[in-house]
Parts: C-alpha cells; structure tokens; sequence
C-alpha cells in the first residue's frame, strides 16, 4: 500500500483476508476504501456481500424496504434524547405490538401528538432496540457530515 496507495485491487486482497481472519473492522474499512476506489467492481462487491452476511443483521422499513445493515455485536446503548427532526433515512422505531419497523420519511405519515404510531396498530412506535439506536445515532451522524460538507 505504500507503493501504490490508490491501488484498489490490493485494498480489496487486504478485505478479502481480513474477512477470512474474522476481523469485522478492518474488512469492512478495506472493503469501503476499495469501493470508493472502483464503486461498480464486482469482486468488491461480492466481498461486502460475504462481510453482510458473515458480520451484520439486516433490518428494513415495513412500508418503503430502506435497508439498515447493523453488526451482529453492537455495544449496549445509552438512553436517546432527541431534539429537532432525525433525517428521513433514520429508523423512526418499532411497533411492540407487530413488531413491523418504520424509517422517518414513512413514518411521518402516520404522527399522533406528534409522535409517530405504526399505520397498523395505532401503537406508538418506540426506539428501545440497541440496533435502533445504534442506526439513528449513525444516521443523525451522517447527516451532520453531510451539512458540514454544505457549508
């Protein structure tokens, strides 16, 4: 890599061995920094595919399919306290009725005083899940790098 920082196809080999080795980090970081390198490439892909399904659980929005892509070992999260308005890509909770999952943009469609119900049960969706948190949290993230980027 010091001889060819840009060189993609050695970032991928280096993904390629770090998912063999289990090591979820450096995988995903190598996987990520190849496809930015050559974003259509095939083996680049079927490696973030092996690292999904070796590493993280997919969870998705009942009404529109958005997919969130949470690793299998998340931290346990503090307590949530929001102020303003999370992006529209965020997970805006889960039912504990049905347990179907709604993203903000869907969610928003469906608000009693203000907070958001599931169209369903008419039971206000909550955000208790670690992995709920752990998304909101990268989202909100996402979002304030995206702004910054802006100005």
């Amino acid at each position: 890599m010091e001889k060819d920082p840009d060189n993609y196809e050695i970032m991928l080999n280096l993904a390629s061995l770090y998912l063999d080795r289990s090591d979820y980090k450096n995988a995903k970081e190598w996987s990520e920094l190849a496809l930015k390198k050559n974003p259509e490439n095939e083996d680049i892909l079927h490696i973030q595919r092996r690292i999904r399904e070796k590493f993280e659980i997919k969870y998705e929005c009942s009404a529109c399919h958005r997919e969130w892509w949470v690793p299998r070992n998340i931290p346990a999260q503090s307590q949530l306290k929001l102020h303003g308005e999370p992006p529209g890509d965020a997970p805006a909770g889960e039912c504990e009725k049905c347990g179907k999952i709604y993203c903000v943009e869907c969610g928003q469609k469906h608000l009693k005083d203000k907070r958001f119900v599931c169209p369903d049960c008419d039971q206000f969706l909550k955000l208790s899940a670690d992995w709920l948190k752990y998304v909101l949290l990268g989202c909100i993230k996402h979002a304030e790098k995206e702004a910054e980027k802006e100005n």
